[in-house]
């Protein structure tokens, strides 16, 4: 069985494929950073519940005032214990300090007390490439938690993953959230609804040397964490109470150290101190943006292809467009809810360049198979027919060739009278200019009234009414002989101008003979593939060959005012529409009986 599949199946497969590659291998993945910008710093369109970072999350920055007021940094380490002297008046929950403490000072011993008399400090630890940490003051580690710092910015240089462990090593957000969850479990008094909204769940670890990472929920600019000057608070100048049970994050956010480029702060960056501050943020309010698992993605652009190709093959260009305007539209806006609505960041431009990718291909191979088509009939028909023939392309086309059918057509042949005499006496730079605007004249007429020039055989011609369509009605197969007699009759009298022409060139004067017939052909392509062209074959074209080359013979025994010769196949369809004469019954060679023949003398209506 000839199981034909379409070919928004097979190109709707290839390109999906393609385009499931191009996701596995990255490569949608700076268009798809670009869309992540674009959907996050949207979340603050009206139509969005309005988006605020949780406030339990304060930053203290080592800005340019207090760099003015302590001098260059990094600082001796007697700043840091004055801060957390001050902060004990109203313990913070957790405080973390973004800063390395790597050399020994001989202020480390009060600091070191004063990190032990809180309980609740976390400090930054460093990480080389190779996941090595740099060491911190064994003084230090005995008294706090530590926690890494280590960032993954994308190749565009901003941050959208961040990273709550290296192998069992926690972030220095997941050092100070373990802190706070302690110090949860020991609130025992505090009224229920003060409770409600402040549990959250805290990641696990990961295997040794794999990195655990969360797409970051960009809610707003990192500059509206509240955020204090160390030098106010270090030197008493603020209400301690301030930043009572939050989670205090100490870092530098002066101009030139320590920069971060996130979705809303290219230029000028932001601070790295902030990267903690989302991380605790979505890890306070269960906030991370959730992908699509990697399968679902596959599958999806593996089916989205041949859908859209699907969707889109019997549309013309306009209805195309239209529909990938929308589809791109709507797409676009679901990404939008999913972001605003439930932290779900979909994939936003993979499925969209799949689906573009399906339109263009769609295109792009029905030009190929439309210019295919048209080379099969180049020349041959009418732009009225080929526009036809191209729009009901289905019902001949497959897999590069037009389906053979046999079908019932009227075939004309037609040639100069005495070419070969001509030809000897005619010097060849002026025989076929001279031949072509005969043909050229010819073919008009033929393609006028709605017939294929199936080919030149020399100077003759071979056309065909009634394909490449099969016909369905009698009234058709007769339309197709009476267009035939149409163009046959518009032939001869093209040779009157033509003929005017030639003589006033001095050039030989043309006269043509003209046969008919209708019956069976079997019309396809034929050819190697090197070179295919459309024609027909079977007795009705060889039938109408000889009807052809009996017009001399014709000729030479009675007067005609048309050199045509027509079967009674023919005569049958067109007498009711053209005076014929009756020329009796001749034998036709390969024929066992002969045929009656007719001619015509002219249309019903000039009688």
């Amino acid at each position: 069985m000839n199981l034909q599949v379409k070919p928004w199946a097979w190109l709707g497969g290839i390109i999906g494929v393609s385009c499931a590659a191009l996701w596995q291998f990255g490569a949608w993945e700076t268009l798809e950073r670009s869309a992540y910008n674009t959907l996050v710093r949207s979340q603050d369109l009206p139509i969005f519940p309005e988006q605020q970072w949780d406030d339990r999350v304060v930053v203290i920055a080592i800005d340019e005032p207090s760099i003015e007021t302590y001098g260059r940094f990094p600082w001796e380490r007697s700043y840091y214990t004055d801060l957390l002297t001050n902060l004990s008046f109203a313990p913070p929950a957790a405080i973390g300090f973004d800063v390395i403490f790597s050399e020994p000072t001989e202020y480390d011993a009060a600091f070191a007390e004063e990190m032990m008399f809180g309980g609740n400090v976390a400090i930054a630890q460093a990480i080389r490439k190779n996941l090595e940490p740099i060491e911190v003051l064994p003084a230090f580690t005995e008294v706090t938690k530590l926690g890494h710092i280590v960032a993954r910015p994308d190749p565009d240089s901003i941050i959208r993953e961040g990273i709550s462990y290296i192998g069992d090593f926690p972030s220095l957000s997941v050092a100070m959230l373990e802190i706070y969850r302690d110090t949860l479990d020991l609130t025992i008094s505090a009224p229920e609804e003060e409770l409600e909204g402040i549990f959250f769940d805290l990641p696990n670890p990961i295997a040794a040397g794999k990195e655990k990472l969360h797409t970051l929920n960009w809610k707003r600019p990192s500059a509206d964490f509240p955020t204090y000057s160390f030098s106010d608070v270090a030197s008493g100048n603020l209400d301690p109470e301030i930043f009572a049970n939050k989670l205090v994050l100490i870092g530098i956010t002066a101009t030139g150290f320590d920069p971060l480029q996130t979705p809303f702060e290219l230029t000028p960056p932001s601070s790295a101190v902030y990267l903690h501050a989302v991380m605790l943020d979505n890890f306070l309010t269960d906030s991370f943006l959730r992908r699509s698992p990697q399968w679902l993605t596959l599958s999806g652009l593996l089916l989205l292809a041949p859908t859209a190709m699907f969707v889109l093959t019997p549309l013309n260009l306009r209805g195309r467009l239209f529909v990938l305007a929308l589809t791109f539209g709507g797409w676009w806006g679901i990404c939008l809810l999913s972001l605003g609505y439930g932290q779900w960041l979909l994939p936003a431009i993979a499925p969209i360049g799949t689906i573009l990718l399906s339109g263009m291909a769609l295109q792009f191979y029905e030009q190929y198979e439309k210019q295919e088509l048209m080379n099969l009939f180049a020349r041959h028909v009418s732009p009225e027919m080929a526009e036809v023939i191209w729009q009901r392309k289905e019902e001949i086309f497959t897999k590069g060739q037009l389906e053979p059918q046999e079908l019932t057509a009227t075939v004309l042949f037609s040639d100069i009278r005495g070419f070969t005499k001509i030809s000897e006496h005619f010097p060849p730079n002026e025989l076929l200019p001279w031949l072509n605007d005969y043909l050229h004249e010819m073919t008009q007429c033929i393609v006028s009234h709605g017939g294929i020039v199936d080919k030149y055989i020399g100077d003759g011609i071979m056309a065909v009414f009634g394909v490449p369509f099969a016909r369905e009605t009698e009234a058709e197969i007769q339309k197709d002989a009476i267009q035939a007699i149409a163009s046959s009759l518009e032939m001869h009298k093209k040779l009157k101008p033509l003929n005017k022409s030639l003589a006033a060139k001095g050039l030989p004067q043309i006269e043509i003979g003209v046969g008919i017939h209708t019956g069976k052909v079997v019309a396809g392509t034929v050819g190697g593939q090197e070179r295919l062209s459309y024609s027909v074959v079977g007795d009705t074209v060889n039938t109408s060959s000889r009807l052809e080359s009996l017009n001399k013979k014709i000729s030479e025994k009675r007067s005609r005012p048309y050199n045509i010769v027509l079967s009674a196949a023919t005569f049958d369809l067109i007498q009711s529409h053209y005076n014929t004469d009756a020329l009796g019954k001749m034998p036709i060679r390969g024929r066992n009986e002969p045929m009656t023949l007719y001619t015509v003398t002219s249309p019903r209506n000039q009688a």
